[in-house]
């Protein structure tokens, strides 16, 4: 019996010791992969944030050298440091009258501040807000302080007197001689809307109260910010509006996830290192990823945060019960793998029916719209022109032969466009008889080769029942000024002019 007994109680021992071994490596894994998530949610928003840092910062460079090598502007700013209180507020004058159609354009572009310091760091211009100028910023703006001091340009994060942002400083000299300087920066708004093309997260910038009370004029801090819902410590940008467009993350939602957060993340604000956390709301799982923001000067007063739904957190801590329950977990990856191919396969014929006109199987008018954004997108419209034609006389086949012959024309015509095009050439039915072509091309030569050899290849086509049809074709070729509604103004006027010029035709710039 003694010895059943101790059997037992070494029986126990041994369970007591498999299972605390089996606590402490399931425990010693659990934390270790959240650790290796929390980095790579960590390492995932440095890499985003550095990204669009990066683009901007060279687009930056391209247009400041554009602008201080206008003609104009130079004969201005080489007089940026006079002293001469009335020459001051004419060069100013003239300035503003020159750049604020420039810097409009600039803002719809996600550009928040253009604004010029002379060589003592004093405010010139600032086009975001004309009325403040004067006031000496070597103090407050590090970045204006070392361009100054290396005559080099600086970038980085920086608060400022009236409002934040991604500085880009550059030196201005006039015959190789230091004048002063000139920033053009972004504002964290502009980087969500860069982010939220690219990356499926929603974002938000926290800025330290003490920091943004000891920079920005006091009349201006409640008109530009506002207490964040995640700790009484921080600001957060009243402009910055999340979007909610990948997450299904309301604003309610968000507002219920940031105060669940608010007890539990004030130290780690405060040790200014980059951190994650999981929250469960409305049995959903999200991670919310903070990255602290090295401001120029060196100093850590900024987090961008990131919040994306994601189980993997919830996952790790739950391991226990997962790895009794793999057999099922793997059916459900399994199946849920399935869902989302079908998923994935259901969303692009979805996009591909959207995007193509069922008749002529040609792109339609909305993926016209799409590539057309994406080219504007991609600061491209001065390289693309457009050819607007439609088929001559087209309504009296539609009443000679009926609609089903009309609709069998269209088909056929769009058919020998086609194998006529080249392939990078983008042909769309823009609605009716009447097409669009997207062309990288800007020759005006080639373009109009491009257009005769279409109507001529259409005019000799033998279609069937109607025979032969013609075609008139209207060009528009970019200038740096275009827009996508006055290139297809211009586009339509020209086919418009080739109708009254007789029509099977060609009419161009």
């Amino acid at each position: 019996m003694k010895r059943i007994k101790s059997s037992y109680v070494y029986f126990f021992i041994f369970i007591l010791c498999v299972e605390s071994i089996l606590v402490f490596i399931l425990n010693y894994n659990k934390n270790t992969n959240i650790d290796n998530i929390e980095k790579q949610y960590i390492q995932r928003l440095n890499t985003q944030f550095n990204t669009v840092v990066s683009f901007y910062s060279t687009t930056s460079t391209i247009l400041i050298d554009e602008i201080l090598n206008r003609k104009e502007v130079k004969n201005l700013i080489q007089h940026i440091n006079t002293k001469d209180i009335n020459l001051q507020q004419k060069i100013r004058n003239e300035l503003h009258t020159i750049l604020e159609p420039t810097y409009e354009r600039l803002s719809r572009y996600g550009f928040r501040q253009l604004h010029f310091h002379d060589i003592e760091g004093n405010s010139f211009i600032r086009f975001h807000s004309i009325e403040h100028y004067g006031d000496n910023l070597f103090k407050d703006r590090a970045t204006i302080l070392k361009a100054n001091q290396t005559k080099t340009s600086q970038f980085g994060f920086e608060e400022g007197k009236i409002v934040n942002g991604f500085r880009n400083v550059f030196p201005i000299f006039n015959n190789n001689e230091f004048i002063g300087t000139v920033e053009l920066s972004n504002s964290f708004e502009t980087f969500i809307n860069e982010l939220h093309k690219n990356f499926p997260f929603e974002y938000k910038l926290l800025i330290s109260k003490e920091y943004v009370n000891s920079k920005v004029f006091s009349t201006l801090i409640d008109e530009y910010y506002t207490t964040s819902t995640i700790s009484d410590f921080f600001y957060e940008e009243k402009d910055a509006q999340l979007e909610f467009s990948n997450n299904n993350l309301s604003n309610e939602n968000l507002i219920l996830i940031d105060t669940k957060l608010k007890q539990e993340i004030t130290k780690h604000l405060y040790s200014k290192q980059p951190f994650a956390k999981s929250i469960e709301l409305s049995n959903k799982q999200y991670i919310i990823t903070f990255l602290p923001i090295n401001d120029f000067d060196g100093t850590i007063n900024t987090y961008i945060v990131s919040y994306t739904q994601n189980n993997a957190l919830t996952n790790e801590k739950n391991k226990y019960f997962i790895l009794l329950f793999s057999s099922n977990i793997i059916l459900l990856v399994l199946i849920l793998a399935f869902l989302l191919k079908r998923f994935y396969e259901q969303k692009a014929l979805f996009m591909h029916k959207a995007y193509t006109d069922p008749l002529t199987k040609l792109l339609n008018r909305t993926r016209f719209n799409y590539d057309f954004n994406h080219i504007i997108d991609n600061f491209d419209t001065i390289n693309h022109s457009l050819i607007m034609f439609d088929i001559d006389y087209f309504k009296q086949i539609n009443d000679t032969y009926g609609h089903d012959v009309g609709d069998m024309v269209l088909a056929e015509f769009a058919e020998v466009v086609k194998h006529t095009l080249r392939d990078n050439d983008q042909i769309y039915r823009w609605g009716g008889e009447e097409f669009a072509i997207l062309i990288n091309d800007t020759s005006k030569e080639h373009i109009t080769t491009v257009a005769q050899k279409l109507r001529t290849t259409i005019s000799e086509h033998d279609f069937k029942i109607v025979g032969h049809v013609t075609s008139s074709f209207g060009i528009a070729i970019p200038d740096q000024h275009d827009t996508k509604d006055t290139l297809l103004k211009r586009a339509d006027i020209n086919l418009y002019k080739a109708k009254q010029s007789g029509r099977n035709c060609v009419i161009t710039d």
